[in-house]
């Protein structure tokens, strides 16, 4: 079982039963990676995203964190990141725009056009999200995503990439239900004839 799957099962973060995703369609499993919330879990998280940055985007400046999943695991990374000897910005978005204050739709280090962003997410469904994402940097900043890191792809069709930018996922919804095979056999039957129906 992947560091990840572990991490999220015994959080409770993979959740059973029937979801309305996003996109609206009908789901028998959600991820919700707000029910990491200790500090050795979130730890652990961050370590594990951390890790994966290291391998596939060293030169990162920025870490984005959309709201609200995304603020918690950009943070526990940057962290992570110190740990190893690696200083890297963090800045976060609003659901909706702050009139008081410090004011505005973000908030931390903000980027600049040349600063290199890796977006982290919980996960990646339909990539509508991401692809706004996208839009919302390049059009408030002048920057690309140079990466997207969500802890579990839950698409039907695997592809290293959402929006045309490069993808990587901690782990899939295949391997949640190979995971809970043993134990939670319906379960995993019913994932898997999610992912057969909606490909």
């Amino acid at each position: 079982m992947s560091q990840v799957v572990d991490l999220l099962l015994r959080t409770e973060a993979v959740r059973f039963g029937e979801f309305t995703l996003k996109d609206g369609r009908l789901s028998p499993v959600f991820v919700d990676i707000g029910r990491v919330a200790d500090g050795p879990a979130l730890r652990e998280l961050g370590r594990l995203y951390a890790d994966a940055i290291v391998a596939v985007c060293p030169h990162v400046t920025h870490l984005f964190g959309p709201a609200y999943k995304g603020i918690a695991i950009a943070t526990a990374t940057a962290m992570a990141l110190a740990e190893g000897g690696q200083k890297v910005r963090v800045f976060f978005d609003r659901k909706e725009v702050k009139a008081h204050g410090e004011g505005g739709q973000y908030f931390g280090s903000l980027p600049s056009k040349l600063s290199t962003v890796v977006l982290l997410d919980d996960v990646v469904s339909s990539g509508l999200t991401k692809v706004q994402s996208a839009e919302m940097l390049a059009r408030d900043f002048g920057c690309k995503i140079a990466h997207t890191i969500v802890a579990v792809d839950r698409r039907e069709t695997l592809t290293n990439e959402v929006a045309g930018i490069p993808l990587l996922a901690l782990t899939h919804l295949r391997a949640v239900a190979d995971a809970v095979e043993k134990t939670r056999p319906d379960e995993a039957k019913a994932m898997r004839a999610f992912l057969e129906v909606q490909a």
